[in-house]
């Protein structure tokens, strides 16, 4: 899970640098390479968003009452079990 996490925040700072390469770009000379090489970086950022949630396991984030719950075994609930 926190891989998972750390992949999401570090694509969101590679396109966050691509941002600020691409303004800059635009800023000091119109459309450069400079401004094209910020696009592109902005661009593989979001492939690799894409590709990310592809990979994207949900049953890796729920806790064992929900893995529980999904096979049809459902938990007693609280305080009725030790009064058997």
């Amino acid at each position: 899970m926190v891989s998972q996490l750390v992949t999401y925040e570090a694509l969101f700072g590679v396109q966050l640098v691509g941002t600020m390469v691409l303004v800059a770009g635009l800023f000091t000379g119109g459309l450069t390479m400079t401004t094209v090489a910020g696009g592109l970086i902005i661009l593989a950022a979001i492939v690799g968003h894409v590709v990310a949630a592809v990979r994207f396991d949900p049953d890796e984030f729920g806790d064992e009452s929900d893995r529980e719950r999904d096979r049809g075994q459902e938990p007693e609930p609280a305080g009725r079990g030790a009064s058997r």
